[in-house]
């Protein structure tokens, strides 16, 4: 979902921090952002209790490695570029968001930085 250079946003599902039932919770909510202009890459993560909440940064640390390796591939202003979420999600955003800026707490959690947060 890409339009306009304008806006970009990555946006994390919420999944809580337990299993539930769930089918692309924020569909809309993503579709929405598309249709004012947002460029949306809808990232998710492998719910608990499948994994552990360093395996969750692993599975959204992923995601921005691959959304850093193809951005060349997407009209985009990525220094307009922001991450956003709720409940879990926003707990993770905050943590990859730390992880993305600080080298020291990316070593201490083990996950190599995208390169996502650097101004190009």
């Amino acid at each position: 979902m890409v339009r306009g250079q304008d806006h970009s946003r990555i946006y994390r599902h919420p999944r809580r921090w337990i299993r539930f039932v769930y089918k692309d919770l924020n569909c809309n909510s993503c579709t929405n952002l598309a249709k004012q202009g947002f460029a949306v890459f809808p990232i998710s993560y492998r719910p608990a209790p499948e994994t552990d909440f360093l395996e969750k940064l692993e599975d959204i640390a992923s995601a921005s490695h691959w959304i850093r390796t193809y951005q060349d591939k997407y009209p985009i202003d990525w220094n307009r570029a922001f991450l956003a979420r709720d409940s879990a999600g926003g707990t993770l955003t905050l943590y990859m968001t730390a992880i993305e800026r600080s080298s020291e707490f990316a070593e201490a959690f083990g996950i190599k930085q995208s390169g996502l947060a650097r101004r190009r």
